[in-house]
């Protein structure tokens, strides 16, 4: 399977961590082979996986600590709807 991803998405991604999504890209895509799993969509996967943060104000991303109150509860709130 060949994948491509388009060029306005892969500049999204670029903008959260860009050598994070290539090393969790990479990794996935030599893990695939063997889980019996297509390394071209595990490494679109893996460089996607982050994709969400975009959606996450920068002071959430960077918190130092567990977040509480309204940042926790937006977060919780966030990832449940991701399910």
């Amino acid at each position: 399977m060949s994948l491509v991803i388009p060029g306005s998405l892969h500049s999204l991604v670029l903008q959260v961590e860009p050598h994070h999504a290539a090393k969790v890209a990479t990794l996935a895509r030599e893990a695939a082979p063997r889980l019996g799993l297509d390394p071209a969509l595990a490494w679109a996967a893996g460089f996607l996986h982050d994709l969400g943060k975009l959606s996450l104000p920068v002071q959430v991303l960077e918190a130092a600590r567990p977040l509480a109150g309204p940042n926790g509860r937006w977060c919780r709130a966030i990832r449940w709807r991701g399910r």
